[in-house]
Order: structure tokens, then sequence, then C-alpha cells
């Protein structure tokens, strides 16, 4: 009886060199993905951050700095306006006095925990600076109520 030698296919070492190579791709793969999906976030939220600070300026420029005023930036006219979630920010806009005159707004919004921004990495993008927070802690003139562990950014627009 005469054995055919069949030599189709490949053997168990040739596979497993594959696998190897391709487990090497996915991981430099995923660490570029996530490295993209992170800084995509950043860049939205200091977006978001530019698009507020936009309304309360054109806000400003429309009601002037009286006492009294005909359309007011407050946290919740603002953040409608740009559709901002309560789910992913925290935003607090606040008047900025001198000398108890009001000279413009104080402008502060953070990333929620939980939010799509919570692991919002604290540096400078695009000229804005993102803070690091401390808990426990107050920085420049956040309020009591405002979180002071989560990163955040903060102006006052004049």
């Amino acid at each position: 009886m005469k054995f055919k030698n069949n030599n189709k296919g490949f053997t168990l070492v040739e596979l497993l060199a594959v696998i190897v190579v391709l487990a090497i791709i996915m991981v430099i793969a995923t660490t570029q993905v996530n490295k993209a999906i992170s800084s995509a976030r950043t860049d939205s939220f200091v977006s978001s951050y530019k698009m507020i600070l936009r309304e309360v300026k054109n806000r400003m420029a429309m009601d002037g700095l009286g006492d009294t005023l005909s359309v007011s930036c407050t946290t919740t006219t603002c953040a409608e306006s740009y559709d901002i979630s309560s789910n992913d920010y925290i935003l607090e806009i606040t008047d900025h006095l001198e000398a108890t005159s009001k000279v413009g707004y104080d402008v502060k919004l953070a990333a929620k925990a939980g939010g799509k921004f919570a692991n919002v990495k604290p540096g400078t993008y695009s000229g804005i600076t993102i803070v690091a927070g401390t808990a426990g802690t107050t920085t420049g003139s956040l309020t009591t109520g405002f979180p002071h562990d989560l990163p955040y950014i903060e102006t006052t627009v004049k």
C-alpha cells in the first residue's frame, strides 16, 4: 500500500507566528485608536467651551454691563443656546465684580464625572488651559458648589 504525501496546509508553527503578528498589530492599533478618541473628546470639550464663551460675549454685546440686562447671561440660557447636556458638563456663569461694579462674567466649565468628558486630561489645547481639579480645595474664583475634583476651564469675560 502506497501512501500519498499530501503536504497541503500550514504547520502549527506557521499558524502561531501569524497569530502573534496579528496580536502585535492589534495592540498597536488599539493604542492609537484610544489616543485618537481621547484627543477628540478633549477637542470637543474645548470647542464646547469656546462656543459658550462666544455666547456670553454675544449676550454682553446685546446687554451692555448695566445692572438691568435685557437678555440675561446665565448658566441656563447659555447652556440651552448650544444644547449643553447636564449629563456631560457642569457649567457655571456668574457676574464678575471689581470694586462692587459688574465688569463681566466668570465662566467655568467642568467635565462631569461619569459623562463623556470624564477622562479629559489637563493641559493647554488651542490656547485654552484645562486645569486638573483637586478635591477639597477652592481654586480661583470657583464657588463652593462647583466640583473641584474634576478637570475644568475657567475664564473671566470682560
